[in-house]
């Protein structure tokens, strides 16, 4: 009899768990909606893309233990004075949610989905950072036909970065995402470099995927904005820092974006294209094709928020 009572506590509290975890991430739904953030679709693709696939094979806690503490110190400091409290949605979120349900979901779910025809406008890909993301971020790239160079400060770690890419490719192989015989190809499309100007010459789109330090990232963008041509874009990987920081860097703020991937980035197929007030539509409208080319699923953030 005890063991039965056990196991219905233990079902009750599950559920209310469950419920617990969803409405808190609705109410933040509802609250980025009525600030204009993202539209209800853009963040049904996040959601069903990244977060959703990555939380079906691990809780939040796994994963935040996986990516390191670290990490999670720096995104909660600035989060948690962010995040909606709200007691209740507001009307405008309601009628929002409503209308997409009734009138847009099909056609901007389809909106967001799948590769387009004609690739892309860039050709070589710069990616600075070659640790757990900025690896990843570069075999997409290489597997998907890009000549991808990959920068970092010492010889090691770039070597680390490339078996990490081989295992990277080899999992899409296994996915059926590309052929064995594309893995070695896609490799060699992949060149790394510890000086960064080298790394940077005839690249024409720049992503930035070093830790998350707001200091050394606005070292790095001043950097690059001295050393790549000023009509090339210069987008970041943060989980927590705003375009305009990074803009605020650089002579050239309508063209800084960022592009804010999910771990692995490599597997999950959403990915967030944020604007700041400056960024110019051009390069949003450039982004969104060419992460469709390359079979991702782009949602647009509309307004600068934390994380």
């Amino acid at each position: 009899m005890a063991r039965s009572d056990t196991r219905s506590k233990t079902s009750l509290l599950a559920i209310g768990t469950t419920d617990r975890l969803y409405f808190a991430m609705l109410r933040e739904s509802l609250d980025l909606v009525e600030r204009g953030v993202a539209t209800p679709a853009d963040i049904d693709a996040v959601v069903t893309t990244t977060i959703g696939r990555r939380l079906s094979v691990g809780g939040p806690i796994e994963i935040w233990e996986q990516i390191g503490w670290d990490l999670v110190q720096t995104i909660a400091g600035e989060l948690y004075r962010e995040i909606s409290t709200s007691a209740k949605p507001s009307a405008y979120a309601c009628e929002q949610l409503i209308d997409y349900a009734l009138h847009d979901r099909q056609s901007d779910t389809a909106s967001n989905t799948g590769a387009i025809e004609g690739g892309s406008s860039y050709k070589k890909i710069a990616v600075v950072g070659a640790g757990l993301m900025g690896h990843g971020i570069a075999l997409e790239f290489a597997a998907r036909g890009y000549q991808v160079a990959l920068y970092d400060l010492r010889d090691p770690i770039l070597e680390d970065a490339m078996s990490r890419v081989e295992v990277g490719l080899k999992a899409l192989a296994s996915a059926g995402q590309i052929g064995e015989a594309d893995i070695q190809t896609a490799k060699r499309r992949i060149t790394t470099d510890t000086v960064i100007s080298r790394t940077l010459a005839g690249a024409d789109l720049v992503i930035e995927a070093a830790t998350e330090n707001l200091e050394l990232k606005l070292k790095i963008f001043d950097v690059l904005d001295r050393l790549t041509p000023p009509e090339t874009p210069i987008v970041s990987n943060s989980s927590t820092f705003l375009p305009s920081a990074y803009g605020s860097a650089t002579k050239r703020s309508g063209l800084i974006a960022g592009v804010h991937y999910y771990n692995p980035p490599h597997l999950l197929p959403g990915v967030e294209l944020i604007r700041s007030d400056d960024t110019a539509d051009s390069v949003i409208d450039s982004l969104d094709e060419l992460y469709r080319s390359i079979g991702k699923n782009p949602a647009h953030i509309q307004k600068e928020v934390q994380g």
